[in-house]
């Protein structure tokens, strides 16, 4: 008795590769994010535009930041064992060097906010609910005390703090659809993996019990090449030589083989209304050649 053995796949190798896919979007977007503050602190197009406060400040959280994203974008792959520990550093440094960003630079306020929201949507989709709402909050938390102090101390318009405080149910939103989001796709990935695994075990199953049955069996598609035969056909077509492997050069041996009147145009009758003495030929299609012949 033969048993076909099963594949041996681990579904945490290509859980893995998705992790590590989504976490290199991330970091490729926190380098691109760094490029939009480098351009913000040193470019003298936007002068009329945006009036750095603090200019060394911004100069220096440019730089460092831009950096600090190279750095993660280069450790993508190490940092996948150390995730759960390392992706939320790494958006604290986000939340870190937009604060700085929006102190040195209050004109870009609004866009320098509005670019966290990838941050910790991303954040979101790879990390635990509790931590994707821990960081949603402590960085919404941030932004409203920074806006409250421009409010209150520096006289700055209301409006900073109305702002602040749709930026923050915007993170918690967001850090709650992206969760969802990533949690039902890592699902649905392994949901299709182990339909995939059952599939190739099932195949193989199918194909030893073929090969084993006393019915010859010919799998024949549209271009008259032969795909899979059994020793029973093969023994029934006389033997044929293996490189002719294709059904316009066999086919006047299973002419030969049937002699009980099996009509090769009659293809209505199903197969198991042929007598049990009687070749059977049955097609999965309306293509011809058949796609499929069986023969006893």
């Amino acid at each position: 008795m033969r048993v076909a053995a099963a594949h041996d796949t681990n579904p945490h190798l290509s859980a893995g590769e998705i992790v590590r896919r989504e976490l290199y979007f991330t970091n490729l977007y926190r380098v691109l994010q760094a490029s939009t503050y480098i351009g913000l602190a040193f470019s003298p197009w936007l002068g009329d535009l945006v009036q750095p406060q603090l200019p060394p400040l911004a100069r220096w959280t440019s730089v460092v930041y831009v950096v600090l994203a190279v750095a993660m974008l280069l450790n993508t792959r190490r940092a996948l064992p150390r995730l759960r520990a390392q992706l939320p550093v790494m958006v604290g440094i986000d939340v870190l060097a937009a604060l700085l960003m929006i102190i040195a630079i209050p004109d870009a306020h609004t866009g320098i906010a509005g670019l966290l929201i990838v941050n910790l949507s991303a954040a979101a989709a790879l990390l635990s609910l509790r931590a994707a709402f821990t960081l949603s909050g402590a960085a919404s938390g941030a932004l409203m005390l920074l806006s409250v102090f421009d409010v209150f101390a520096q006289n700055s318009p209301v409006r900073l703090l109305l702002e602040a405080l749709l930026f923050a149910f915007t993170y918690i939103a967001a850090a709650w659809l992206n969760h969802t989001l990533g949690r039902q796709m890592r699902a649905s990935e392994a949901l299709a993996e182990r339909r995939g695994l059952d599939l190739a075990n099932l195949a193989q199953v199918n194909e030893l019990i073929i090969k084993r049955m006393k019915t010859g069996v010919l799998l024949v598609d549209a271009g008259n090449h032969i795909h899979q035969m059994n020793e029973s056909a093969w023994l029934l077509l006389g033997n044929p030589a293996a490189s002719s492997a294709t059904w316009a050069a066999w086919r006047r041996s299973c002419r030969g083989a049937c002699t009980t009147g099996a009509i090769w145009g009659a293809w209505t009758k199903p197969p198991w209304r042929w007598p049990r003495a009687c070749p059977r030929w049955c097609r999965a299609s309306r293509a011809w050649p058949p796609t499929t012949t069986r023969t006893r």
